[in-house]
């Protein structure tokens, strides 16, 4: 399965312009064994366990279509009870990968193994050369230090895979609970998506604890779940535990001991530079003086809106400190408990834009001015520094459903058309909270989220506007004990806002994506409702004395967090637009279980569109963001496109369209024939806005310009997939058949300025479908000519990714990518 450890696939040198018209307008020292007797009774114990594996796979539920066959087998080798040092397991290399070990009362010892296919073969040599071989000079048969120390060998159980006491061993039955997933470096992606395939619920990557020789994945899964990943897999579960990581044991069990935490983790971390990408703070000010922020935050980095308000953080519960924490460090919890050693290539930077309580505030209709005076003063200070601005406020008097005068200039910053900014402005990455619902204690004040609407300026097109869900579902807090959760693992997050009730054609599909926003606490008696519990939140940076680690929750949480990985990749690629490390992220989305069944439990698209405004993509996994593998990986374009252009002295018409001929291996996908592949596109750009007239009844108004992406069908010829793009080669003579195996399908994209669609199918039609079109649809660039921005180019990033499942497909696409197209002339294809 996938090992993110290849670098993504540049496809920009591939794109093909056109003019474009649109059709719609250790040893033993047991004395020696009996070698002959003791090899076969081992073989025919490995046969045994072999065909053991086998009946159980053969008697297990069948797998998702989309994942591979089981490869490779566990097995537990029990030592002989003399012998008190263990095997050197090393010496059987990487095919034979040891797991745990136990120690029983009787002393008896066990190892399990997962045995790969090669390794397999490495095991019967090894025994055949233990009974056939010639001894040595010392007369000692070959491979006895291997061989000896053995007492049985048999089909690992699930019991022997547990590192922890058994009796806190979960049994078949019971609910699903955390268990920690113990892989071995380069596996953890891989047991993460296979336990996602299997409906296991994975714990975000803050979540992860990160050891020299393993990574501690957590996962909300069944016992029976747990089985199916053992047998269904590849090896990639070493060992199983409790997952213990809780912010209760920080905050409560430890409170005493938080300075020696923070102080131990300040002393691991190696601390960012002065030029690296900075997260810009719009909030209430932080905490310079704590530990876990001072050396990312220059003072000189501290602005506020009004001098007299100061820069520290005014609000009590030290809104702006949780804000910095976690766009800095995430998730404090595991980074708290375990020995790693983190390296940060991002800083931080304030600016102060909400009052001190006893100040006036701000007239909701100036937020967007306030927000864009902030972003100059952080750009004032350090203009050369890339920067991502991370707002976590918006005006709860305004829901989204149009655009605004914020959420507008949200879109003039991003996009670097706001008066003032010339024409070598920068593009700005701008992060968003959705919004939150305002929440009592009581039944009755709790509403279902569908019912209230995103706040502005959530609705901003070209903001990564962040929603909220939850993996938190168990209560540790000493006293709750009868009292459950409102939302479950996987499941939006209680207290998050979405656009369900926003109008389908004319707002922007928000969230973007969603990251971890806590959940909620419900007593025996339906009510109190609460929130901010320990167990239930992140864990972060607080206010001060007192208070040096606070949780947190909301879409606050995930804004901060959203925001520390748009500035973890643009350290990554510097030479990435922000229109790239937007799409980056929505591309490495993954729906949870939960959300998934919520997506394919419908009749069709249309009843799609309700669940994609709940979540939107899905939860980033950085991992896929920054890596490639080689059966998940990642072609990306960076190109600009000529909208719209003038047609004789007065006339206007369409630009350009980009031609992407995909480099697909033609032969190895029709080999593979209907094995199933996930195909993912992204397309990301800026608009500037427009919001005048009614611009909040037709997007086409509001934008400056539109893009859409078109993938040629199986059955289509290279011409007629270019007729039906384009008018430019003339009409199509045959009416074009339905485009099934989309997610949401072409029809869903009316607005908003990211675009993401998942295409499934059989690998022998994704083999004919090696072209992908970029062309633009109206804006007021073209329609209202007289404001002289009808000839100006537009930058666009494209995402397009490949999930085959155990086939290497990197490879050759890697290698087709590389040879120049033959066409690449600024031509129409003919």
């Amino acid at each position: 399965m996938a090992n993110y450890n290849k670098p993504h696939i540049d496809i920009s040198g591939r794109r093909i312009k056109v003019d474009y018209k649109s059709n719609s307008s250790a040893r033993s020292t047991k004395p020696a064994r009996e070698r002959r007797e003791h090899g076969r009774r081992l073989q025919q114990q490995m046969d045994a366990a072999y065909l053991e594996i086998a009946q159980i796979r053969a008697n297990s539920p069948p797998l998702p279509d989309d994942l591979p066959a089981p490869e490779g087998e566990y097995l537990t080798v029990e030592l002989a009870r003399s012998h008190r040092e263990l095997m050197a397991p090393a010496a059987l290399g990487p095919e034979v990968r040891q797991g745990t070990v136990q120690v029983a009362e009787n002393d008896a010892r066990t190892i399990t193994f997962h045995v790969s296919p090669r390794g397999r073969e490495i095991l019967s040599q090894l025994l055949d050369e233990y009974v056939n071989g010639e001894r040595t000079a010392k007369g000692n048969p070959p491979r006895a230090s291997l061989a000896e120390p053995i007492e049985s060998i048999r089909a690992t159980r699930l019991e022997e895979l547990w590192r922890e006491e058994q009796a806190l061993l979960p049994a078949l039955g019971d609910a699903a609970t955390w268990w920690a997933l113990w892989c071995a470096r380069g596996f953890e992606a891989s047991a993460a998506h296979l336990g996602q395939a299997l409906g296991v619920t994975v714990a975000n990557e803050d979540r992860w604890a990160r050891f020299p020789e393993a990574i501690v994945v957590p996962v909300l899964a069944t016992r029976l779940q747990i089985e199916m990943m053992i047998w269904s897999g590849r090896g990639e579960i070493g060992e199983l535990g409790v997952a213990r990581d809780n912010p209760t044991v920080i905050m409560d069990d430890m409170r005493d001991y938080q300075d020696d935490l923070i102080n131990d983790l300040a002393g691991r971390i190696s601390w960012p530079g002065a030029d690296v990408p900075a997260v810009c703070i719009l909030d209430t000010g932080a905490n310079r003086a704590h530990p876990l922020i001072e050396p990312a935050l220059f003072a000189v980095d501290m602005q506020t809106l009004d001098e007299r308000w100061g820069v520290d953080d005014s609000h009590p519960g030290g809104h702006g400190t949780g804000m910095a924490g976690l766009a800095l460090l995430g998730d404090l919890t595991t980074p708290m408990a375990d020995l790693v050693e983190p390296v940060l290539s991002h800083r931080l930077e304030t600016v102060k834009i909400l009052p001190p309580a006893g100040w006036p505030g701000h007239d909701p209709v100036n937020y967007g001015a306030v927000t864009s005076s902030a972003v100059s003063l952080a750009e004032g200070r350090a203009p050369a520094r890339n920067r991502i601005i991370c707002c976590a406020v918006t005006n709860e008097d305004r829901p989204g459903d149009g655009p605004s005068r914020w959420s507008a200039a949200l879109d003039q910053m991003a996009s670097a058309t706001q008066d003032g900014d010339g024409d070598d402005a920068p593009r700005r990455l701008i992060v968003q909270a959705m919004g939150n619902l305002q929440m009592g204690a009581a039944k009755d004040d709790n509403r279902d989220p569908d019912d209230f609407a995103g706040e502005d300026p959530a609705q901003a097109w070209n903001a990564i506007t962040v929603g909220g869900y939850t993996n938190f579902d168990q209560i540790a807090e000493a006293g709750y004990q009868d009292w459950t959760v409102v939302s479950a693992a996987g499941d939006p997050a209680p207290i998050a806002r979405n656009s369900v009730s926003w109008p389908e054609s004319r707002s922007p599909v928000k969230p973007d994506v969603v990251f971890e926003a806590g959940n909620r606490a419900v007593s025996p008696y339906d009510e109190p409702i609460m929130d901010k519990l320990p167990s239930l939140s992140v864990l972060t940076t607080g206010k001060g004395a007192g208070q040096a680690l606070t949780p947190f929750n909301a879409t606050s949480a995930a804004t901060a967090a959203a925001s520390r990985m748009a500035a973890q990749l643009t350290a990554a690629f510097p030479t990435y637009w922000p229109e790239t490390i937007r799409a980056l992220m929505a591309h490495s989305g993954e729906w949870t279980p939960r959300m998934r069944a919520q997506l394919d439990n419908v009749d069709g698209l249309r009843d799609r569109r309700h669940p994609r405004r709940r979540f939107g993509y899905g939860v980033p996994k950085l991992y896929r963001a920054m890596r490639s593998a080689e059966d998940d990986f990642a072609m990306i374009a960076q190109d600009t496109i000529q909208p719209f252009a003038r047609s004789g002295a007065s006339g206007v018409r369409f630009g350009d369209a980009h031609y992407y001929p995909l480099p697909w291996p033609k032969a190895m996908l029709e080999d593979l024939d209907n094995r199933r592949l996930r195909l993912k596109v992204a397309l990301s750009y800026f608009i500037e806005p427009n919001p005048s007239f009614d611009a909040r009844i037709d997007p086409a108004r509001y934008r400056s310009h539109g893009l859409r992406f078109d993938l040629k069908r199986r059955g289509e010829g290279l011409r007629e997939f270019q007729s039906h793009t384009n008018a430019e080669f003339g009409r199509a003579n045959v009416r074009r058949e339905s485009d099934s195996g989309w997610m949401f399908g072409p029809d869903a994209v009316s607005a908003g300025s990211l675009h993401v669609d998942v295409w499934e199918g059989p690998a022998v039609e994704l083999a004919a479908r090696d072209q992908l079109c970029v062309y633009p649809v109206t804006g007021w660039w073209r329609t209202r000519p007289a404001l002289k921005k009808l000839e100006t180019p537009a930058r666009y990033a494209l995402i397009v990714s490949i999930q085959s499942d155990g086939v290497d497909l990197y490879t050759p696409v890697n290698v087709a990518a590389a040879v120049p197209v033959a066409a690449q002339a600024e031509v129409a294809i003919r």
